[in-house]
């Protein structure tokens, strides 16, 4: 039996970073599309829907422009950081670090996840500040 001795050890933020370099160099770029962009899509479609339930939220309470700007970044950036940080960490560095077992399971955590940021934070959020805008 061969043993090789391992004179260094990686931790798992650098093989994340050496895997992500590896996928951005990829070619053809169509087989990494979802791992290059995904995360990118994901946290668009939640600024989206914070945006969308925000003026859903403001037409019902008749607020016109009276906070409009600050409303609509927080709300929007707000669910979409959170979407891309949750994504990127939960989901995307397991697929890279290939820790998950069951294929299925990832991705029910991942639309759990994308529900949670996208609809659940914007739920919460856009009451509280549209009605502490009145």
């Amino acid at each position: 039996m061969i043993r090789f001795k391992q004179e260094y050890y990686e931790s798992d933020g650098d093989i994340v970073a050496s895997r992500k370099k590896l996928i951005t160099n990829w070619e053809p770029k169509r087989e990494v599309w979802p791992l290059r962009y995904g995360t990118a899509l994901t946290a668009g479609l939640a600024a989206i829907n914070g945006m969308v339930l925000n003026s859903i939220f403001r037409r019902k309470l008749k607020l016109r422009y009276n906070g409009l700007k600050f409303s609509m970044i927080f709300l929007s950036t707000g669910s979409a950081i959170l979407a891309y940080v949750s994504h990127e960490t939960y989901v995307t560095e397991q697929i890279v670090l290939f820790q998950q077992k069951c294929l299925s399971c990832l991705q029910l955590k991942a639309i759990a996840i994308q529900q949670a940021n996208s609809l659940l934070y914007a739920l919460i959020s856009v009451p509280a500040v549209n009605l502490a805008l009145v």
